[in-house]
Order: structure tokens, then C-alpha cells, then sequence
């Protein structure tokens, strides 16, 4: 109701026909959490010296900005509460009469997230950093299920407000057009605006074209969890395009951090 009252449909919906979360203290959930979150296979190569040295790319203020005047209200929160909202209450507006110490909040912000993707701060700031909420959500509607089975939940890390603003303007358009120009002929599913359109209009013009192929749609068992880190940061070492990103990958990737 709260919602409807402030015009959220979208999220009044979403809100109406989801699942729930199931119970976190149920042990058959706390196990499959367990299992849904394999231990790391592989520690990550240190950056070397030269690696250190790398010009490290920084964040655009106008992107910064923007960002966080997009940012949604009434979005989950990560580990310490901090809110989405609390982010976008340090903009006013220019026509407001605020101390010179208000008005600057936001360019303190955006200084401090610009010192974080360019690892100017202390290696334990980042195991806090990528910390994560776990939220276990049902698959199923539970009254669907027989007295006392413990529905299939799908576990939903949520990361704090901040490491989600300074991420979005950290990969801007200018980052994501090179990340695509690298994985644009394999997978359309990350970056790409329209991805699953082009995915769907691409795999139906090859089969109009050329009757005799045929598409083959596959589907694999967390499969997300069997992609190392490692091979994602030695991805990122052999492209030289990607040579400025390469401290704060390690950064978001390097940390066993706290999952609660």
C-alpha cells in the first residue's frame, strides 16, 4: 500500500507476486546457502610491481553525478544500513540555501569514491567494502509445498549502497564499449544494451538464413560458481585496454569477505 501510495507500481507488483524469503535459520537453508557458495578454487596472482604502476583510470564527476541522482529509492541495503537514500540526500538543489559545508557534500562523495577505484585507501576498507548481505528468496510460493519441506531458495548477496554507486559510474559508457568490443562476439548478457534481443533476433535470422543449422540452448548447474577469479583477472592482465582497471578489479575480486 505504502508503495501505491507513492505511485511505485512496478515495485508494488514485484513486491505482490514474489515468493518470499525463506527461513535463515532453518538449518536444510543455512545448508544450501553453504552449497550455493563453494569455497574459492584458486588464490589470485598478487599484481606485480609493474602492475602496480599502471596508470589507474579514476571516475568521471559529471558520471559520478548522475549516477547519484539516478539512484532508486526503496532498494534493499546491504551490511550497515546504508540506504540509497541517505546517498541522494547530499543533492540540493541550486536554487536552496544550504551551508558551504551541505553544498559540498556531494563533490566530497564523489572525491572519496574516485580515492577508492584508484586504491588510494587501506587494504581492509576494501574486505568491508565488497562485504555482502545474504538474502535467501524462495523459488516457489512455500504454500505450494507439502507441512514441514523446506522450499529451494536462491541466495541474493546484496552489497552496500555505496560500493553499487561507485561501481555504476565506475564503468561508464567509455569502459563498457571496450569491455564489449572484447566479449561482444561470445556473449551479449553483460554490458550490451538490448543483449537478449539481439541474443533472440540473432539466433532467429541465422536459422531463417540457414535452415540447416540449428540452435542449441543449454543451461548449466551454477555454472556461475565455476568461474574462478583468477581467470578473471588474467583476462583482464592480457588486454592492455583494461591495464587501468586492473588495481580495482583486484580490489573487488581479492577479498574473502564477510557474507551475513
Amino acid at each position: 500500500a505504502d508503495l501505491m501510495s507513492r505511485s511505485k507500481y512496478g515495485k508494488a507488483r514485484k513486491e505482490m507476486l514474489n515468493n518470499g524469503l525463506a527461513n535463515k535459520d532453518d538449518p536444510r537453508v543455512v545448508q544450501q546457502m553453504d552449497i550455493k557458495h563453494p569455497a574459492r578454487k584458486e588464490e589470485l596472482t598478487p599484481l606485480s610491481d609493474d602492475e602496480l604502476s599502471y596508470v589507474r583510470r579514476g571516475i568521471d564527476r559529471e558520471v559520478f553525478m548522475k549516477e547519484l541522482g539516478r539512484l532508486d529509492h526503496d532498494v534493499g541495503e546491504g551490511l550497515g544500513g546504508l540506504r540509497n537514500e541517505h546517498l541522494t540526500a547530499l543533492l540540493f538543489s541550486p536554487q536552496r540555501d544550504v551551508t558551504p559545508g551541505a553544498a559540498a557534500a556531494a563533490d566530497d562523495l564523489y572525491a572519496f569514491a574516485d580515492n577508492v577505484v584508484q586504491c588510494r585507501l587501506p587494504d581492509y576498507f576494501y574486505v568491508g567494502y565488497v562485504a555482502t548481505r545474504l538474502v535467501p528468496a524462495n523459488k516457489v510460493d512455500p504454500s505450494t509445498l507439502a507441512p514441514g519441506a523446506s522450499p529451494d531458495a536462491r541466495p541474493i548477496n546484496v552489497g552496500n549502497a555505496l560500493r553499487r554507486l561507485i561501481t555504476r559510474a565506475f564503468f561508464d559508457e567509455g569502459l563498457l564499449a571496450t569491455i564489449n568490443e572484447i566479449v561482444g562476439p561470445v556473449q551479449n548478457g553483460a554490458g550490451l544494451r538490448g543483449g537478449i534481443s539481439l541474443t533472440v533476433l540473432g539466433v532467429q535470422a541465422s536459422l531463417e538464413a540457414r535452415p540447416d543449422f540449428c540452435a542449441i540452448q543449454g543451461d548449466l548447474k551454477n555454472g556461475y560458481n565455476e568461474v574462478k577469479r583468477e581467470s578473471v583477472l588474467a583476462s583482464v592482465r592480457e588486454r592492455p585496454e583494461l591495464h587501468d582497471t586492473l588495481a580495482y578489479f583486484f580490489k573487488l575480486l581479492e577479498p574473502k569477505s564477510y557474507v551475513g
